[in-house]
């Protein structure tokens, strides 16, 4: 199921994102 690997990449990328938007904010 690539399908469910790449959604959860995705996820990932969104989560690293707001964690690295929280810590300069």
């Amino acid at each position: 199921m690539p399908d469910r690997s790449r959604q959860q990449s995705g996820r990932d990328a969104e989560g690293q994102a707001l964690a690295h938007l929280q810590q300069q904010g």
